[in-house]
């Protein structure tokens, strides 16, 4: 099903469906009684919302089977050093239920712009474009339904479609392995993930090796909280960051967030601030 108000041009709804059934066949069929994208899980029947923002650890939920979860930063601001700034306006992460334990993601990186000069003083030079589109594939191997712990398996593939300069025009691609615990009011997540991407002296390709680790609380049945180190490294500096920020449920399936990240490392960013929103049809 495509939610109200979602594009109804004709192209569109053959490029959804097309993917929808592409995705659908890299899973074996659904039984009757199982739920999928054909046979929604009935909305009273829905998980507790899950989203993979405001974080950098991805979860190892799924969204339920036959429903749609947008997930998008209004704005991104970084400040990469004293001479660089970069915006992102509008990244979104089109995630689509097909299994009660898999899931397809359409990820778009929205309208970038980036402006350094050669110091303090000087003119400064802009690039401004569109970004990349990654697509993405997610499968629970457990804790979808509950319990004191969950993992999944995520594989993705980065589609160079950026302009203005703002990307490289390679596909890149890896794997991540997500998984969370849960402690009455507080959990733990943590995800490792391996990416072959376009080296920094763009003659090859380089692999780059991630990690992060996240603590939540609940503060209030509608409000929480975050911490996180996320570590890169394989190809150029050293990038270690500490992440911070809260999430706001509205109700069972809108919700708000804001934060920050900080640069402990020479080659991190010095601090990028965002705010965001994630709903589910």
């Amino acid at each position: 099903m495509l939610p109200s108000g979602f594009p109804s041009h004709p192209r569109f709804r053959r490029f959804a469906g097309a993917a929808c059934a592409l995705g659908a066949g890299l899973w074996p069929a659904a039984s009757a009684e199982e739920h999928s994208w054909t046979n929604p899980v009935p909305h009273g029947e829905l998980r507790s919302l899950s989203s993979d923002r405001p974080d950098a650890t991805e979860s190892p939920f799924t969204v339920d089977a036959g429903h749609l979860q947008i997930e998008t930063s209004v704005a991104a601001y970084s400040r990469v050093d004293a001479v660089t700034t970069e915006w992102n306006a509008a990244p979104v992460n089109v995630r689509v239920g097909l299994r009660s334990d898999f899931e397809l993601q359409f990820l778009f990186d929205g309208c970038l712009q980036s402006r350094t000069s050669a110091s303090a003083t000087a003119p400064a030079a802009t690039r401004t474009g569109f970004g990349d589109v990654t697509l993405r594939a997610k499968y629970n191997c457990w804790g979808n339904n509950g319990g004191s712990s969950a993992f999944g398996v995520l594989p993705f593939l980065k589609l160079p479609t950026n302009s203005g300069g703002v990307g490289n025009r390679s596909l890149e691609g890896g794997l991540i392995l997500p998984v969370s615990f849960s402690f009455d009011v507080w959990s733990v997540s943590a995800m490792t993930e391996i990416e072959c991407v376009r080296n920094s002296a763009d003659d090859g390709y380089a692999a780059v090796w991630t990690n992060s680790l996240s603590i939540g609380r609940e503060l209030s049945s509608k409000l929480a909280a975050f911490a996180e180190l996320a570590s890169t490294a394989g190809d150029g500096g050293h990038v270690f960051a500490f992440d911070c920020g809260l999430t706001y449920a509205v109700h069972a399936d809108l919700q708000l967030d804001c934060g920050a990240n900080f640069g402990l490392s020479r080659a991190a960013p010095d601090v990028t601030v965002f705010c965001g929103v994630t709903f589910r049809y």
